[in-house]
């Protein structure tokens, strides 16, 4: 449960290809922690999903929208997330109310959806991996170590805040492909903020930084009630608008051929 709701938005509207991120995510060398990653893990557990809630869940429905104002108005990007056991995930990601793109995961395969021309692609390679390491964060009963390959903690000083953290550095395979670097509250073993680095269709690199700012109980867990999302300077504002647990999702949702029945 520590996971999902802070990261949920990361994959909001990229394409996510692979690549190498370079100078991007620059991490500054920190101490050895006092405690392990495991403690740790327990801990943040223990502090967002006190009684299992989340975890023990068969299906879930999650709502979130980024929204930017500027110059040219209010921009509003939606991410709406379905997930049912064993492992059936769709993520349709939406534009001032446009839809844009549909990734459909099942049994570790995945796909991209067009929902113009309504065709479908198998996602293979190195862009599989970054859809899996999404998928298994929006997974139920998967902590980190269970996610990623490598798992590293260490203490660092957070100058935002003027006071030391742990912080959590983790790895996939691919060693072209930039780390999730978590960084918890020693105190509410809370996730503070993330960093990682989106990937663009034409091979750009884009740093992305979310800073939680409130966390609150919504149906028994513990999650952010808003989030700065910052990605390449630009600042949006995240907020779950709706959170179910275990909804009725027919397994026709997942069907490729009506990506948009949602």
């Amino acid at each position: 449960m520590k996971k999902i709701m802070f990261v949920m938005s990361i994959l909001l509207l990229a394409v996510v290809l692979c690549g190498c991120y370079g100078d991007l995510l620059l991490l500054e060398e920190g101490v050895p922690a006092d405690i392990t990653v495991d403690y740790l893990l327990k801990r943040m557990d223990r502090a967002t999903d006190p009684d299992k809630v989340y975890a023990n869940v068969k299906s879930y429905y999650m709502k979130q929208v980024l929204t930017n104002d500027n110059i040219n108005g209010s921009e509003e990007n939606v991410s709406e997330i379905y997930w049912k056991a064993p492992n059936y995930m769709k993520q349709i990601s939406s534009r001032n109310g446009e839809v844009l793109n549909i990734i459909i995961s099942k049994d570790n395969r995945f796909w991209y959806v067009n929902p113009k021309t309504k065709k479908s692609r198998e996602i293979k390679g190195k862009d599989a991996l970054l859809v899996k390491t999404f998928t298994d964060i929006a997974t139920p009963g998967l902590n980190y170590k269970k996610v990623f390959h490598s798992v590293e903690i260490d203490q660092i000083l957070d100058p935002a805040k003027d006071r030391t953290v742990y912080r959590l550095i983790c790895r996939v395979k691919d060693p072209e492909i930039a780390p999730y670097v978590f960084y918890i509250d020693p105190k509410t073993w809370l996730t503070d903020r993330c960093e990682t680095i989106l990937y663009g269709p034409d091979g750009s690199q884009r740093l992305y930084v979310a800073n939680s700012e409130e966390y609150e109980m919504v149906n028994g867990v513990r999650m952010p009630k808003k989030t700065s999302v910052t990605v390449d300077g630009k600042t949006e504002t995240a907020r779950t608008l709706i959170f179910k647990l275990n909804p009725d999702i027919p397994l026709s949702t997942f069907d490729m051929k009506k990506p948009w029945n949602h």
